[in-house]
């Protein structure tokens, strides 16, 4: 276990980073706590690979450009530490913070879990769509980021976020009389697919041409550790 001392102020910066996004409804990642803090708080890397561990925290390596509005990451496992690594708490790690200061009591209104739609797939998360920021989230990295218009994809998003990401939707794609509404829902299905940031979700026809369906691609059922969506 990691010194009395430096496990108390790093994980006082963690719950900081995420009261701040709590007060302002923004996602945990946009204040996830860098690897240099952790350090000058006195955590060597070994004693964050404990952390992450025992599920306490979990890791990405930030990947934000100068023209994303949102900061961006790529899933990192719980062994490789690299200097990008940013930290965001668990509901244990909360749990821990609040023994560790004597507070009683946790907090869950943060996260968000699977639906009776998914119960074949209990343990991992639901994707989250931000109308707003026009942004995908899955296991809180950013899946796919709007920056022009893309109705056809955001209608689809949207269904899947009112009815909490079912293992499927009908197409909810209004008709038009020059489009082949089987064609246009498959067309719209590839092109969510692609140019993804994180490939962390798939998404496929329901083999009628009448519906879409989705699921975590490997690569995310491989970081299971990253499993909270937070909102």
């Amino acid at each position: 276990m990691p010194p009395a001392h430096a496990l108390q102020l790093a994980l006082r910066l963690l719950m900081r980073a995420r009261e701040y996004s709590l007060e302002l409804d923004r996602n945990d990642w946009d204040f996830a706590v860098d690897l240099q803090s952790l350090r000058v708080a006195g955590l060597t890397n070994n004693d964050i690979r404990w952390l992450l561990y025992q599920d306490y925290v979990v890791q990405a390596a930030e990947v934000t450009g100068p023209a994303d509005d949102a900061r961006c990451f790529r899933p990192l496992g719980r062994l490789a530490i690299i200097e990008e690594s940013c930290f965001i708490l668990t509901v244990g790690g909360v749990a821990l913070a609040n023994t560790l200061e004597g507070r009683p009591g946790t907090s869950t209104e943060h996260s968000r879990t699977t639906d009776s739609c998914t119960a074949e797939r209990p343990t991992k998360a639901i994707p989250l769509w931000d109308k707003d920021r026009r942004i995908l989230y899955y296991n809180s990295l950013v899946v796919k980021h709007f920056k022009v218009p893309a109705p056809n994809q955001e209608t689809i998003l949207a269904t899947f976020e009112e009815e909490n990401w079912p293992s499927r939707i009908d197409d909810p794609l209004s008709p038009h009389p020059a489009i082949n509404p089987k064609t246009r829902i498959h067309d719209t299905i590839n092109s969510l697919n692609r140019n993804q940031k994180n490939s962390l979700i798939r998404f496929i026809g329901d083999g009628y041409g009448e519906g879409v369906c989705w699921e975590p691609t490997d690569h995310a059922m491989s970081r299971n550790e990253m499993r909270m969506i937070v909102r």
